[in-house]
């Protein structure tokens, strides 16, 4: 399906025209030995290509499956919500 897309179509076409403009194959350009190779390189280009981007779509899949970092809250804040707590043992209700 990658293979297919239109990035590996575009990479497709420009692996087979590269190929075709390769100085052996200018002698006969639409000969069979010119065209097989151009077909193979057009192929191999369409896979790499779909590999490369199934490749990136696992790391965008990975990225969005890790867990965030969690901002901590700085410690004036988090020191006064500490002290406002109870000590344990201690009753909420102030002794006189």
């Amino acid at each position: 399906m990658l293979g297919h897309s239109d990035h590996a179509e575009a990479e497709a076409q420009q692996a087979y025209a590269t190929e075709l403009g390769k100085p052996w194959h200018q002698a006969i350009p639409n000969g069979d030995a010119a065209l097989s190779a151009a077909s193979g390189a057009a192929e191999r280009a369409r896979t790499r290509t779909g590999e490369h981007l199934m490749a990136m779509r696992l790391e965008q899949l990975r990225d969005q499956s890790r867990p965030k970092p969690v901002q901590n809250a700085p410690w004036s804040r988090r020191l006064f919500e500490l002290a406002a707590r109870p000590l344990h043992g201690e009753s909420s209700e102030a002794t006189v």
